[in-house]
């Protein structure tokens, strides 16, 4: 009984698939959609840097150099140094792409290194107030870590604005 039993399941599990031609699926986008359209990519270069007080006044301008890439409304790579008082150099760099909203804040987040101190996760908050063609500019709020503050004596709450100039391709 086991044998006869047996042969009928070897049979149906090693039995080949019928053809049954082969089915394609067609793709249509609506005219006027964006949809095939390659992504766009475009490189700024930090221009300008400046801290801002709590009355949004300017207390400093830092020396800073870096880049920032965007495609098609998202920040895919970002890498920022400054030169602080207080600071031979400190740098940020994104950790994962942001997509950027025009009218509300959006969260970056990046590692701060610091005098050979990296810290992972640290949040950035970006108001676009300007992109174009020729250039972006943010409204930056970020919280320094405790043992950022601890090494520098910067305050913990830092707000900035920042200016980059697009880059030929």
């Amino acid at each position: 009984a086991a044998t006869v039993f047996a042969l009928p399941l070897c049979l149906t599990a090693c039995a080949t698939g019928t053809a049954t031609g082969v089915r394609a699926a067609e793709l249509r986008a609506a005219s006027g959609s964006d949809l095939m359209s390659v992504p766009t990519e475009q490189s700024y270069e930090v221009s300008e840097f400046t801290i801002l007080d709590s009355d949004e006044e300017a207390v400093g301008e830092l020396s800073p150099s870096g880049y920032m890439v965007l495609s098609d409304g998202s920040i895919t790579e970002a890498r920022f140094v400054f030169t602080l008082p207080h600071l031979p150099e400190a740098s940020f760099e994104l950790d994962q792409p942001v997509a950027l909203r025009t009218s509300e804040p959006v969260t970056a987040n990046g590692t701060l290194s610091v005098l050979g101190l990296a810290k992972t996760d640290v949040a950035v908050r970006l108001l676009t107030t300007k992109l174009d063609a020729d250039s972006a500019e943010f409204d930056v709020d970020f919280e320094l870590p405790a043992e950022v503050q601890g090494l520098t004596g910067v305050p913990a709450d830092l707000s900035a604005h920042a200016v980059l100039t697009a880059q030929d391709r």
